[in-house]
């Protein structure tokens, strides 16, 4: 493991939590004024990959979010609550169930797309566009180090 030789403390770790503390207050603040008070921002790791496939598993909702099976389940449990989404049979498993977006759950598509692209402008105004591209490459690069 490489050590950072030079004499100033790196603090990485805590600058990276106080950018995630900001931005998923950013992320509720967003949610609250779209008329969304009913989840969460976790729930949008769910949803993004509902969006993108359609319907999943369980399994693959937890994959596919970085997320274990329980907080999966969780999260999936309280959008079927509040009618985001709903479970299906799997003709192709019948031990697993298939969950896929309502209407309801569709509509919000357009929601966090804008939420995404408003915090994807916020990025480039602070760093400019390279920057914010090679961020995300480095972030991308330490996520797949760390995820080993």
């Amino acid at each position: 493991m490489t050590q950072i030789s030079d004499s100033r403390h790196y603090c990485i770790a805590s600058r990276s939590a106080r950018t995630a503390f900001l931005l998923r207050k950013f992320i509720e603040e967003r949610m609250q004024q779209s008329g969304i008070e009913d989840i969460v921002p976790a729930h949008g790791d769910v949803l993004v990959v509902l969006f993108e496939h359609g319907c999943a598993t369980m399994s693959e909702l937890a994959r596919h979010s970085a997320r274990t099976k329980a907080t999966t389940t969780v999260l999936v449990d309280k959008l079927v609550k509040c009618g985001y989404a709903e479970r299906c049979s799997n003709s192709a498993d019948a031990r697993s169930c298939l969950i896929k977006l309502t209407a309801k759950g569709r509509a919000l598509k357009p929601v966090f797309e804008n939420i995404s692209s408003a915090m994807d402008a916020i990025f480039v105004d602070a760093l400019g566009k390279e920057k914010a591209q090679e961020l995300q490459d480095a972030l991308a690069e330490l996520i797949n180090s760390l995820d080993r």
